[in-house]
């Protein structure tokens, strides 16, 4: 799926002004289809679920959340919540929540939340670091482990995973892909085990209702919401299940819901391919040879390990959420033509690190329809192989795992995050059109879906928009802190 956080851009804020113009007639990508295949309920597909995002019984409000001092200024809390929402007085589950107070209170609006994306990736770790002044002086910045991740009940299947991970994502023999078939089949199994019932509600809805339930522990009358990359879904479901109780909602990095995951993992895999080539030029041959020498002699990466096939795919899709990553890549190429693979291994580890791999895979499994079974993957991903031959393989083999996956049936596409019944509030849409991780037309397709959808291009490159522009910058601080909507067609160079 290769959602994964921008954690860098999030943080390292761009404080300089920048151009914007607003056009009603600019110039916009047409949306994908649609038509993706998701009633398809012949062997080998997962069918989804009906769209039942609402179908749940009343939820009793939260226990009050008790703050403790966990440094730098900010206070840590455990928030109750149904595991199974259609059972809302069965067993529950308890989420980790961070709170660092606004440092204005005067000016204080309320809380707003953030969400860094993945899934899988730590909203209490990237509030700690979050660092916009502006936002800080007016809201108290929140945010809170989902379910499944970091100090919320993680998965403790690491060593399955780091096995899988370890093997050639674009199998050369039968042997080959018997090996990986097998390793993802043990992901799954060891992972869906040691989550237990948690293993069947991992999908989006349930992590949007938790968020629910975190507005009203926090005793906020509305929610202001700033969801970046996954996040964005997590944002849509919420505006489905409760438009009426959002103030504010920006989404940057946007997934289109409507999608199922061959598609938005075909499209990521052309994105990024394209993207790769430009950052690579003229030595795309030579990362083209190392390709096919580390096949047979990996390189040394250091304590992490070698730098082999999988790493330096990996490596690649890294390199792709960030422009400024472009000299890494060829430094490493550079380095690894004298037998050292340390920099490109660490530009791997860098997105393997971004977030929790179990609850990253086993989210994707329950939210998007996937191929099921090992042969049906096979089939989806030799073709993406074909279309991306830098990348493809390891976009569809990431997350193989699903093919195997046993927490749950796939509830996307389902309702659309359009808050339909009028109550919503203006949402903020945020596009980049170099944006590999989630293409622009995403953003176009989302934007033109919400009834309240306001568009905001941003003409650039890498993974979201927010710490890449000022001009973004500046059109999210007016619509969070006095609901001020940019112009339609609004364009940040």
């Amino acid at each position: 799926m290769l959602l994964r956080p921008a954690l860098l851009a999030a943080v390292v804020l761009v404080l300089a002004s920048a151009a914007c113009s607003s056009d009603d007639d600019v110039s916009r990508a047409a949306s994908p289809s649609t038509a993706t295949g998701n009633d398809d309920s012949s062997p080998g597909t997962a069918t989804t679920a009906p769209a039942e995002g609402a179908a749940v019984p009343p939820t009793p409000g939260p226990p009050p959340l008790e703050w403790t001092s966990c440094g730098s200024g900010a206070a840590c809390a455990t928030l109750t919540v149904p595991l199974d929402y259609a059972q809302p007085d069965g067993e529950t589950l308890d989420l980790a929540v961070i709170r660092r107070p606004a440092t204005e209170p005067d000016r204080r609006i309320g809380a707003l939340v953030v969400n860094p994306g993945g899934p899988g990736a730590s909203g209490v770790d990237f509030a700690a670091s979050f660092g916009d002044p502006e936002l800080r002086e007016r809201f108290d910045l929140v945010s809170w482990d989902p379910r499944g991740v970091g100090r919320s009940d993680p998965n403790d299947c690491d060593a399955a995973a780091t096995a899988f991970r370890a093997l050639d994502p674009e199998p050369d023999d039968t042997a080959e892909q018997a090996a990986l078939d097998g390793a993802a089949d043990r992901v799954a199994v060891d992972c869906t085990a040691d989550a237990g019932e948690l293993a069947a509600h991992l999908d989006s809805w349930s992590t949007a209702r938790d968020l629910e339930q975190l507005r009203r522990a926090l005793g906020e009358p509305s929610l202001n919401y700033l969801g970046f990359s996954y996040g964005t879904l997590l944002g849509q479901r919420y505006l489905e299940l409760f438009p009426g109780s959002a103030r504010a909602v920006v989404l940057d990095g946007v997934v289109d819901p409507t999608l199922d995951l061959p598609t938005l993992l075909r499209d990521q895999a052309g994105a990024i391919e394209g993207v790769l080539a430009e950052m690579l030029g003229e030595d795309a041959e030579a990362f083209d040879d190392l390709a096919r020498q580390v096949e047979s002699a990996p390189l040394p990466g250091g304590t992490a390990g070698p730098l082999d096939p999988a790493s330096l795919a990996v490596a690649a899709i890294s390199a792709s959420y960030d422009p400024s990553r472009s000299a890494e890549l060829l430094g490493g190429l550079e380095d690894a033509s004298e037998g050292d693979g340390l920099a490109l291994r660490d530009l791997a580890q860098r997105y393997w690190g971004l977030g929790d791999y179990p609850a990253y895979v086993g989210t994707l499994c329950a939210d998007f329809a996937h191929p099921v079974g090992a042969e049906a993957w096979r089939d989806f991903a030799g073709g993406l192989a074909d279309e991306a031959p830098r990348v493809g393989a390891a976009t569809a083999n990431e997350i193989l795992p699903c093919a195997f996956w046993d927490g749950a049936e796939p509830t996307g596409p389902g309702p659309t995050g359009s808050g339909s019944d009028g109550t919503g509030p203006p949402v903020l849409v945020v596009g980049n059109t170099g944006d590999a991780a989630t293409p622009y037309a995403y953003a176009v397709a989302v934007a033109e879906r919400l009834p309240g959808g306001v568009l905001v291009t941003y003409e650039g490159a890498g993974h979201t928009s927010y710490g890449r522009s000022g001009c973004v910058r500046a059109a999210v601080l007016d619509y969070l802190t006095d609901l001020a909507v940019p112009a339609g067609g609004t364009t940040c160079g």
